[in-house]
């Protein structure tokens, strides 16, 4: 019984094997039709040609399946491979050859002269993080430009303004191309101000290209002009910068005026004027006439500088008037009057005693005539 299953099993899977030959064989078969009417119909001129442009590593072109090709050329050269830029066919784009060679990747290139600016505070510059190697290529750094001098570290201490050096590429060990590499390290100016009388400003120390703000000042009595520098231009040296002014017109000051006291011992203020001028002008204060004082020059302050703060105060002083008194009896049959006949000064008080004669009385009192 199991020898039965067993040759059983051996006929299914020849039966299957037989199965998938006359499939093959079939399929063949039909293949060799199909190719056999291409065949005549290629014998006819009649070509069925590829879509699509293929391409080998010279030519591109057009085939048919038959193997006949048409408007076959030579690849067109977008130009020698760069360590950036693969060489390609311009009409099919083949890679003719690949991308070699090294390549900058922040500094400025132009032809074989490389340029970079970093800031002031940069000291040192590292070519192995800025070249990118492409297709097995190589470089040196070196201090001169025939290789010699090589920095082998690729690293370069930088000194304030310019740093040259010299890159040379290699390709298959083979110099190709010697690089004039400049690195500017950004100077440091110091700026400095000059506020001719207003507040004083502090001197900076910035970097080269750097833009600064006009700052703040304050000149009392005064209204800042102009500036001689053009704050929207960067500063490329040491520079010295001046503010102009312009003196106000209308600056504050006092005069004062002094009367001389009663018992001329001193002065009093009796008002005060408040008064406007042009700042740092000298200005005089008014003399007015004031009933029963005559002005005082040798007490007084009648000149002075407006300053711009406005605390100038002129003073003008007065002595208090002197005037006769002279006290007589109307009829001195009835009596007389003593203490007059004497210079006193405006508001000063005087006394005088009148004497009547018995049987006599005084009515009136004193009387000015």
């Amino acid at each position: 019984m199991i020898l039965s299953q067993r040759v059983i099993d051996v006929n299914i899977k020849v039966l299957e094997i037989d199965l998938k030959q006359v499939i093959l064989l079939n399929l063949n078969l039909r293949f060799r039709v199909f190719r056999a009417f291409l065949d005549l119909k290629c014998a006819k001129g009649l070509h069925k040609y590829s879509i699509d442009l293929l391409r080998d590593s010279t030519h591109h072109y057009y085939e048919c399946k038959c193997g006949e090709k048409k408007d076959e050329e030579k690849h067109i050269s977008s130009g020698k491979a760069t360590a950036t830029h693969d060489e390609v066919c311009t009409v099919c784009g083949y890679v003719i050859r690949k991308a070699v060679g090294i390549s900058f990747d922040t500094l400025t290139v132009t032809d074989t002269t490389v340029y970079g600016k970093v800031s002031s505070d940069t000291e040192f510059y590292s070519f192995s993080e800025e070249i990118v190697v492409a297709g097995g290529a190589k470089y040196i750094v070196s201090i001169d430009k025939d290789g010699n001098d090589e920095i082998d570290t690729k690293r370069i201490a930088l000194e304030h303004g310019y740093n040259v050096v010299y890159i040379t590429e290699y390709i298959n060990d083979v110099p190709t191309s010697v690089y004039t590499v400049v690195i500017r390290r950004t100077p440091v100016y110091t700026v400095t101000f000059d506020t001719n009388g207003g507040t004083a400003v502090e001197s900076v120390t910035v970097d080269e290209d750097t833009i600064i703000s006009d700052p703040e000042v304050r000149y009392e009595g005064y209204t800042l002009i102009a500036w001689d520098y053009d704050f929207t231009s960067p500063i490329t040296k040491d520079t010295h910068i001046t503010a102009t002014w312009e003196a106000n017109t209308d600056t504050k000051y006092k005069v004062e005026y002094y009367l001389e006291n009663v018992t001329k011992n001193g002065y009093e203020l009796d008002h005060t004027d408040e008064s406007e001028g042009t700042t740092d002008t000298l200005t005089t204060a008014p003399i007015k006439e004031i009933e029963h004082f005559t002005f005082n020059a040798e007490n007084s302050v009648l000149e002075g500088s407006i300053n711009g703060d406005g605390c100038l105060v002129l003073k003008v002083c007065y002595t208090r008037n002197s005037y006769n008194v002279n006290a007589v009896s109307s009829d001195e049959s009835y009596g007389t009057v003593s203490g007059s006949d004497k210079y006193i000064f405006y508001e000063e008080k005087i006394t005088f005693t009148a004497t009547n004669k018995p049987a006599i009385t005084l009515l009136d009192g004193l009387k000015a005539i």
